[in-house]
């Protein structure tokens, strides 16, 4: 991997090696599964930082919607990282990794596109804010449940969130 299968789209320059990377674009399919962890600790400077925000298999979203889940959006999404996986995949790659936990950050995002996506089979590029009053509180419900749930079960959360550097 060289850093073609993926596009950095910001950096924080120290000295003329990277801090901080951003990635966007992961062509995952034609990537290995912990191919772009070891490329950004190749690229990164020691002490330098790594955010990782992926969709999560293993939600609550998911669990419900199946295949309607709105986190799926094939072809840009072609694998999924369990949290497990990700931990190995970092430590694999050598990073330090500060912090790995879930998050219902786009849950009232994920619960209207996946019930489009369950009625329509597809998605349609109606505004959220379009969908009548019931359909806010239904998605503000679906978040705080998601929230809730989380107390008590660590990974029910739509995404995965890594923060690694390199030591």
């Amino acid at each position: 991997m060289d850093g073609k299968d993926f596009e950095f789209v910001s950096s924080v320059q120290r000295g003329g090696w990277p801090k901080r990377y951003v990635a966007r674009r992961l062509r995952e399919g034609q990537t290995p599964r912990c191919g772009l962890l070891r490329e950004c600790r190749r690229v990164l400077k020691p002490g330098g930082g790594l955010v990782v925000v992926t969709p999560k298999i293993e939600s609550l979203g998911h669990r419900i919607f199946r295949q309607s889940w709105r986190g799926l959006e094939p072809p840009r999404h072609l694998h999924f990282f369990p949290l497990r996986t990700l931990r190995v995949c970092s430590k694999r790659a050598g990073l330090r990794m500060e912090t790995l936990r879930t998050t219902g950050r786009l849950a009232r995002g994920i619960y209207p596109n996946s019930q489009l996506i369950r009625r329509d089979g597809r998605l349609r590029s109606e505004s959220l804010e379009n969908r009548g009053w019931l359909m806010r509180l239904e998605r503000l419900a679906f978040q705080l449940s998601e929230y809730a749930l989380s107390r008590l079960w660590k990974s029910i959360g739509e995404e995965l969130v890594l923060i690694a550097s390199k030591e």
